[in-house]
């Protein structure tokens, strides 16, 4: 055997290290989920969503659109880095990471939609920056406004003399 390594070797030894080869741990979920949670959440900060969220073309309005696509393409990566008796475990744990983003995702963009437009005076539709980090998934839900606004209808929609 000669000192030279095969190609094999050295991708093995420049992954990720042994003992974490065979799961999907904490570091590589924070890895995959971190850019598009910090672009959630940056835009939750008041003086600087306004830079980044800002009317005229700021540059998280460019990026939003692409945080699912990324969280699902880097997904897919870390599946396939998997051995193969390990991927039905950490298929099921990416499945599960996903759902939990999009739970996630609704509030925070509800606080950054609220922040943007009481800090910038944009007027931004209610649900656009969930649809927006949730691209293709956040599209196939009905309109927010339909489905709340039923229900702030028929509350404010009452008579005065049924409400007492």
């Amino acid at each position: 055997m000669s000192g030279n390594p095969t190609y094999r070797e050295l991708r093995a030894l420049l992954s990720y290290p042994r003992s974490s080869r065979g799961t999907l741990t904490k570091k590589r979920l924070l890895h995959v989920f971190g850019l598009p949670l910090a672009i959630l959440i940056l835009g939750c900060i008041p003086v600087l969503n306004v830079m980044l969220y800002s009317g005229h073309g700021g540059p998280f309005w460019l990026l939003l659109p692409f945080c699912f696509p990324y969280i699902l393409i880097r997904l897919l990566i870390e599946l396939r880095r998997l051995p193969p008796p390990n991927r039905k475990r950490g298929s099921k744990m990416a499945g599960v990471s996903v759902l939990l983003y999009i739970l996630v995702a609704f509030p925070i963009t509800r606080w950054t939609e609220h922040s943007v437009t009481s800090w910038s005076g944009l007027p931004i539709p209610p649900g656009t920056m969930f649809k927006l980090a949730t691209l293709p998934v956040g599209f196939l839900l009905p309109p927010y406004h339909l489905w709340m606004g039923s229900a702030n209808q028929t509350l404010t929609s009452m008579p005065d003399d049924a409400a007492t």
